[in-house]
């Protein structure tokens, strides 16, 4: 039986990111979890936390087992200052960049198969100098490939055609090439990878009402619109702009 490993990022090392993975290292996973981290930060945090875990170190070549509650397993990455939780340090930024750059690698070259990420704080990260937008930037740059954010429930998908930019930038950001681009890859991942044989998309508008046939905004008639039209020409179920 396929045992999957899931890579998991510990976050910022002064935040609630070590928490949040040592919490549910208490619970039972149908696959192996993996965390990229310093192993005596997480040391010190489950014993504020007063949780009784044991730590193994990941060996990569070891056939997957399900996960027991209360082992990690974990690849170890040297935090070079000891936290002080709540209290964030530039020089441990670079620790938070090499746990990304370390579970991204892992899933390319297919040790383990997804990986879920703590929080992070972007800020400490750039004020440290490292140029940090977010973690979807980050995995599409690593990867070289363009990135689509995702955000999903049971009964809801939410994909993005801008990420991590400020408000004033949206409207300029948003062509119609670009949203072509980007729901062309929302079409095909909804069949790849969730097994959809038909999708239907559904788009909103920018403005409020989608723009009040032009009354409130043109960015429907001279872009979204456009850009639909063109998606349905290649079959694409797609409905909108919706106000």
């Amino acid at each position: 039986m396929f045992i999957p490993r899931i890579a998991i990022t510990t976050g910022e090392p002064a935040g609630i990111g070590p928490d949040i993975c040592l919490q549910i290292s208490q619970l039972a996973w149908p696959c192996q979890l993996v965390f990229i981290a310093d192993t005596a930060l997480l040391k010190r945090r489950a014993k504020q936390l007063n949780l009784n875990i044991e730590f193994k170190s990941f060996e990569p070549n070891t056939p997957a087992a399900q996960h027991t509650p209360g082992l990690i397993y974990v690849y170890p990455v040297l935090l070079p200052e000891k936290e002080v939780c709540g209290q964030l340090n530039t020089n441990n930024s670079s620790y938070v960049i090499e746990t990304l750059t370390i579970a991204a690698q892992l899933c390319k070259d297919n040790v383990c198969s997804a990986l879920v990420t703590a929080p992070v704080q972007k800020s400490i990260i750039n004020d440290a100098g490292i140029a940090f937008t977010g973690h979807t930037e980050f995995f599409a740059d690593y990867c070289a490939s363009y990135p689509v954010m995702m955000l999903q429930t049971q009964q809801l998908r939410v994909a993005l055609a801008t990420t991590h930019i400020p408000l004033s930038k949206v409207s300029e950001t948003i062509t119609e090439a670009l949203l072509i681009k980007v729901i062309n890859i929302i079409n095909d991942d909804l069949k790849s990878k969730f097994s959809i044989k038909k999708p239907k998309i559904a788009v909103c508008g920018l403005n409020p009402h989608a723009g009040e046939s032009g009354h409130l905004g043109h960015e429907e008639l001279q872009t979204i619109i456009p850009a639909l039209n063109t998606c349905r020409e290649t079959g694409i179920h797609i409905t909108g702009p919706l106000p």
